[in-house]
């Protein structure tokens, strides 16, 4: 009794030379001896070739006038129908039919581990991946955004509080009420809807989803020319990261000491 495999990978996949490599000898360790695997490529310029050399594939120029925008591996005979796909838009998927389950199985499972955890990256990610996930995110920045507002306003009004509670006179402290109360009204109203108003330009503007694309590249052939990008990226949102560490670390020291020194 035969068996058939198809299994959509989620999330993004970023294959290396070192990825087309290994998948290479899987599927060779896994297909009988007799049957030809073929890599199929597909590039941007409309070229497009098959090749049963990894080298060739490897060797690949994959600059900006002949960028790759799909890999396939397969390999194919009377027991055994095998693709794995690697595509730039529709992302990686598996095919395996087959006369022998446990040879299907077998091939299967090699591939599926190995792809998942060494290939593919925000497994999480839903297909149309950023743009679905970064309103959530921000939203969040809004929310945040707005509470440490409140409560940087709240801390600095603080010592004036007390310095009215200790005061005699009634009249200083009916002012004090009424200007607070003017203030607090502003403030609820108008921060949460600037900070929504910009949200949704931000959104609109298609921004985000560029940036989160660049930051992070996926579904990408990262060989030739484009391995070099790769790295490049890497050290820039490291550097991001480590910006947006210590500004945050210095605006919390600065105004704690700052509230100190009230």
């Amino acid at each position: 009794m035969g068996a058939h495999v198809k299994h959509e990978f989620a999330g993004r996949f970023v294959l290396f030379e070192e990825h087309i490599r290994k998948i290479n000898e899987i599927v060779k360790g896994r297909v009988p001896v007799s049957y030809e695997r073929t890599i199929f490529v597909r590039r941007r310029d409309s070229f497009a070739y098959s090749t049963t050399d990894v080298d060739q594939v490897c060797a690949e120029e994959n600059g900006p006038s002949a960028e790759i925008t799909g890999i396939d591996f397969a390999s194919t005979g009377d027991e055994l129908d095998f693709r794995l796909v690697f595509d730039a838009k529709e992302g990686a998927a598996l095919r395996i039919q087959g006369d022998d389950r446990d040879a299907v199985f077998l091939l299967s499972n090699d591939i599926k581990a190995y792809v998942e955890h060494e290939v593919m990256t925000f497994r999480w990610l839903p297909s149309g991946g950023a743009l679905r996930v970064l309103p959530l995110v921000l939203m969040t920045g809004v929310a945040a955004t707005t509470f440490g507002y409140f409560a940087l306003s709240l801390s600095s009004k603080s010592h004036a509080v007390t310095d009215i509670l200790n005061s005699k006179d009634v009249n200083e402290k009916l002012n004090f009420l009424i200007s607070s109360r003017m203030e607090r009204v502003d403030e609820v109203f108008a921060w949460p809807f600037a900070g929504f108003f910009v949200f949704l330009v931000v959104l609109m503007s298609g921004v985000p989803s560029r940036l989160f694309g660049y930051l992070y590249p996926g579904s990408d052939f990262f060989i030739g020319k484009k391995s070099a990008k790769f790295a490049a990226r890497a050290d820039l949102r490291s550097k991001i990261l480590w910006g947006v560490v210590i500004a945050g670390a210095l605006g919390a020291i600065t105004t704690w000491l700052f509230d100190r020194a009230r």
